[in-house]
C-alpha cells in the first residue's frame, strides 16, 4: 500500500493523502518560503524550495530536516539510490543525496520541472510544453511523450502507472503505464497550487483483539480487528464478540477490559507498538449465540 505525497507551491505546505484520494492524513508547511518539488527516498521526504535555494531531506515524513544541499532545483526525483535533479535547461543524476554529480542530460525542451523514475527509465515534465517525457534510462533519448491536458507541471510513477497534476485546476489523474489513458482522477480543492508528486510506502499490520472475561483471563473475540490493512497511526474498528456459555448482556466492555496484539507485514521495518484509547460496546451478546459490537479505538506507533 502507499499514500500519495504532494506539495502546494501556493500554501508551501506538504499534503500525505490517504492512498490516491483528496482526504489528507497529514500536512505540515515547507521548511522555506517557495516549495515547488517533492520525492521520495523510500524512508524520507525531499524536497526542494526556490525560496531558500536548498533541496531538503526530511526525517521521515515529517517537518524535521536530516540535511540539506544548496542546490536552485524546480524539479527533484529518486531512483532508488541518488538524488534526480532538474534546473530548465539540464537533468542531473547525482551521487546518492550530495552535490556530487554522477552525469548530466539536456532537457527535452526549455522548462524540465517535476521527475520521476520508473525503475528502469526517467520520466521528465516540461512545464512551457506541457509534454511528459519517457527517456530510455537516463539518457537524451526519448522513448515516447504525450502533451497533457491543462497545465503539466507534477509527475510520480506508481505501480506501472504514471501520475500528473495539474496546478491551476488542481487535479490530479492516474494514467494507464505510460499514456494519456486516464484511469481515475480527483480535484485536491484543498490545496492552492499542487504542484509536485510522489509516493511514499505505507507499514501495514493486522491488529488481533482480546477482551478480559468475568474470570480475569483474556480470550480471542469471534472476529479479528484490523485486518490486514491497519497502518501507522489512530484507527478504530467496530467488531463482534460471544462468550459462549457466559450471559454477557450485562457486562460493560472497558479499556482495561481489552488486549491488542500487533502482527506486522513481513516487509515492514522497525519496532512498532499498539495501544487501545478507547473500547465502547455498542451491543451486547447473550453467550447464546447472539453476538455482541464492541467499538475500539487504537494507535500504533
Amino acid at each position: 500500500m502507499a499514500d500519495l505525497l504532494s506539495c502546494d507551491q501556493g500554501a508551501n505546505k506538504f499534503y500525505r493523502h490517504s492512498g490516491f484520494s483528496a482526504d489528507v492524513k497529514e500536512s505540515f508547511a515547507g521548511p522555506g518560503s517557495n516549495l515547488i518539488c517533492v520525492a521520495w527516498d523510500g524512508d524520507n521526504l525531499l524536497s526542494a524550495d526556490l525560496g531558500t535555494n536548498r533541496v531538503y531531506k526530511h526525517d521521515g515524513f515529517s517537518a524535521t530536516i536530516d540535511t540539506f544541499l544548496s542546490l536552485t532545483r524546480q524539479g527533484i526525483g529518486w531512483d532508488g539510490t541518488n538524488l534526480l535533479s532538474a534546473t530548465p535547461s539540464t537533468i542531473y543524476r547525482h551521487v546518492g543525496f550530495s552535490t556530487t554529480i554522477d552525469t548530466s542530460i539536456n532537457s527535452p525542451h526549455i522548462q524540465a520541472v517535476d521527475l520521476a523514475w520508473t525503475g528502469t527509465d526517467l520520466i521528465s515534465m516540461d512545464q512551457n510544453n506541457e509534454t511528459v517525457y519517457l527517456h530510455d534510462g537516463f539518457s537524451e533519448t526519448i522513448q515516447q511523450s504525450f502533451q497533457v491536458t491543462g497545465n503539466g507541471f507534477g509527475v510520480d510513477w506508481h505501480d506501472g502507472n504514471l501520475y500528473t497534476a495539474d496546478p491551476n485546476s488542481k487535479i490530479i489523474y492516474k494514467r494507464s503505464g505510460f499514456s494519456a489513458t486516464i484511469l481515475g482522477q480527483f480535484t485536491f480543492s484543498a490545496a492552492t497550487t499542487p504542484t509536485a508528486l510522489a509516493f511514499m510506502s505505507v507499514e501495514l499490520f493486522t491488529v488481533t483483539l482480546q477482551y478480559k472475561q468475568a474470570g480475569g483471563a483474556f480470550v480471542d473475540v469471534t472476529s479479528e480487528l484490523g485486518d490486514t490493512g491497519a497502518s501507522i497511526g489512530l484507527g478504530s474498528k467496530t467488531c463482534y464478540w460471544d462468550d459462549p456459555g457466559q450471559d454477557r448482556a450485562n457486562v460493560e466492555i472497558s479499556d482495561a477490559q481489552v488486549q491488542l496484539t500487533l502482527v506486522p507485514d513481513a516487509n515492514n521495518e522497525g519496532t512498532h507498538s499498539v495501544n487501545v484509547t478507547s473500547a465502547t460496546q455498542l451491543s451486547a451478546g447473550d453467550g447464546t449465540g447472539t453476538q455482541g459490537d464492541v467499538k475500539v479505538e487504537y494507535e500504533i506507533a
